[in-house]
C-alpha cells in the first residue's frame, strides 16, 4: 500500500515516513489560486494543480501512482473545450461551467421532484428557493465540489423515488450513485439511508 500525503506542511512526509516505513509514503503539492476577501469569503482565482514525487527521487512507484491518478486531477476538459477549443468564455470561467451547469441540474431536479408530489406551481417555488440560496448560488460560480456534491446526492434521492414506481429507474439510481461517489467519497453514506427507507 502506498500512502500519498497531501498535507500541509514540509515535515509530513517524514513524519508520515518514519511511522509507515520510507518506501509506503509519495509526498505532493497542492496550488490554488485564492484570495480571502474577508474572513468566511474567499475568492477562487485560477486554476490548480497537484504535484506528486517519491522522496528517494524519480521512482517507478511514484510514475505508475501518477499514472493512475492523473486522469483523476485532469479538470481541465471544460477550459480546453470551451475557451481554448470555441473560445466563448474566459479560462476562469470556463473552469467554472460544469460546477454551474450541474447547479442548474440540482434546481431541476428539485423542480421535478416537488412538481410530481405537490404539483407545477409548487415545484416552481421549490427550484426558485433552490436556485436563490445564497451558499449554493455563491459555490455554483467556483470551480469546486460543494455543488456537484448536493446535485448529484440529491439526483440519487430523485432516482430512488422514481425507482420505488418503476424499475427501469433502478439504472438511473446506479448511475447517479456512481457520479456522486466518483464526485466525493462520503456519498458511501447514500445507501444506508435509503436501504432504511426501502
Amino acid at each position: 500500500t502506498t500512502i500519498l500525503s497531501l498535507q500541509n506542511g514540509v515535515e509530513n512526509v517524514g513524519r508520515l515516513a518514519s511511522v509507515l516505513g520510507a518506501g509506503r509514503v509519495l509526498g505532493a503539492i497542492a496550488f490554488v489560486g485564492l484570495r480571502v476577501e474577508e474572513p468566511g469569503i474567499v475568492d477562487h482565482e485560477a486554476e490548480g494543480w497537484v504535484k506528486m514525487g517519491d522522496p528517494a527521487g524519480l521512482s517507478e512507484r511514484a510514475t505508475r501512482i501518477h499514472g493512475l491518478l492523473a486522469p483523476c486531477w485532469d479538470v481541465a476538459l471544460s477550459e480546453r473545450i470551451v475557451h481554448r477549443g470555441l473560445g466563448l468564455t474566459s479560462s476562469l470561467t470556463a473552469y467554472r461551467l460544469p460546477t454551474a451547469a450541474i447547479n442548474a441540474l440540482l434546481v431541476l431536479l428539485v423542480f421535478l421532484f416537488a412538481g410530481s408530489i405537490w404539483g407545477r406551481a409548487e415545484g416552481l417555488v421549490a427550484a426558485a428557493l433552490v436556485f436563490l440560496l445564497p451558499r449554493p448560488f455563491f459555490h455554483a460560480g467556483l470551480a469546486t465540489f460543494d455543488a456537484p456534491t448536493a446535485a448529484l446526492w440529491f439526483a440519487v434521492l430523485f432516482a430512488y423515488h422514481r425507482a420505488l414506481a418503476s424499475r427501469r429507474w433502478v439504472w438511473v439510481l446506479a448511475v447517479a450513485f456512481g457520479c456522486a461517489l466518483a464526485t466525493k467519497h462520503n456519498a458511501i453514506l447514500l445507501p444506508v439511508v435509503l436501504i432504511v427507507h426501502y
